[in-house]
């Protein structure tokens, strides 16, 4: 290649590397009882972003208006419904009543020992957990 093809090359190679530095590689870590500690660092980070699905709470209550019958649910007061979609009518006599959904365990709260996906920003000194992750079994 000749000389003008060469410049020409670096300048493209600086523009790419300035518009691609700011893209961070996602790493594990660990919640723990005081932090996040991320595999390769030997602090532990309390303060962090979580991604807001990862904080539900760990039941939810859906209440029923009065006359209204058809919802899901498993065991609750005198009648059961465990198979099937559970789903089931009540009496307009029932009135509205109240139940607690349990929240699907992939997205409960996150606890300590969960290990989890991590995306660096801000130049690496903050981090936001993208996700828990399991072992393939």
């Amino acid at each position: 290649m000749g000389y003008g093809a060469n410049e020409m090359a670096k300048v493209i190679q600086e523009i790419m590397n300035r518009n691609m530095s700011h893209l961070s590689t996602p790493i594990l870590g660990t919640i723990q009882n005081n932090g996040l500690k991320v595999d390769g660092f030997p602090s532990v980070f309390s303060d962090y972003l979580v991604s807001e699905h990862l904080m539900l709470p760990s039941n939810i209550m859906g209440s029923t208006p009065s006359g209204e019958g058809n919802h899901p649910h498993g065991p609750s007061g005198d009648h059961e419904q465990e198979e099937g979609d559970g789903r089931h009518t009540h009496p307009s006599t029932e009135g509205s009543h109240t139940h607690t959904i349990p929240t699907p365990r992939q997205l409960r709260p996150l606890a300590p020992g969960d290990r989890v996906l991590c995306i660096p920003i801000n130049q690496g000194n903050d981090y936001v957990v993208i996700g828990r992750v399991v072992p393939n079994a």
